[in-house]
């Protein structure tokens, strides 16, 4: 059901209008996962951004894949954010929230999750890097998850609120 409603929500928002480049986001938000089955990271700067991805599932064509990082613009409605792209993206659409106090970036499922009372795939949470490298955009990025977790990261444990 989520899988409709949230982009159905988010059409209506960009018709509506009302969007806009939220300063809040500016900078990097890179996917906590160590060394996991995907990454995302992404580099938001009033209203353009450039992306990097890996999966282990074929996102496009594996004969022409696309070069990194992806780049486009972006619109923030509310704590909607919206990435346009020509290329395939792991998730074009996030939502801005906290958990335990920082600021978080849900994919639509973890969102969807989260809002229902279910647990939210930590993994797949974009949190902010001020030490961003984008010749290394998945550098370990332990430091940063600390204060998200601040008991240790314990996976199913969460505290995010929107």
């Amino acid at each position: 059901m989520h899988n409709v409603v949230i982009p159905f929500l988010v059409s209506a928002l960009l018709l509506l209008g009302g969007c806009t480049h939220d300063a809040r986001i500016n900078g990097a938000w890179v996917q906590y996962g160590g060394k996991g089955w995907s990454g995302f990271a992404v580099e938001f700067d009033d209203g353009q951004y450039r992306a990097w991805q890996y999966s282990d599932i074929l996102i496009g064509n594996m004969f022409d894949p696309p070069k990194q990082p992806l780049t486009g613009t972006y619109e923030t409605c509310g704590n909607v954010i919206t990435l346009h792209s020509r290329e395939r993206l792991l998730s074009p659409v996030w939502f801005l929230g906290r958990m335990n106090g920082q600021p978080t970036l849900f994919a639509p499922g973890d969102w969807a999750a989260l809002r229902s009372g279910n647990k939210v795939d930590m993994a797949e949470l974009l949190m902010q890097d001020p030490d961003f490298d984008p010749k290394n955009p998945f550098a370990d990025q332990t430091e940063y998850v600390k204060p998200l977790f601040p008991e240790g990261l314990r996976f199913g444990d969460q505290s995010a609120t929107e």
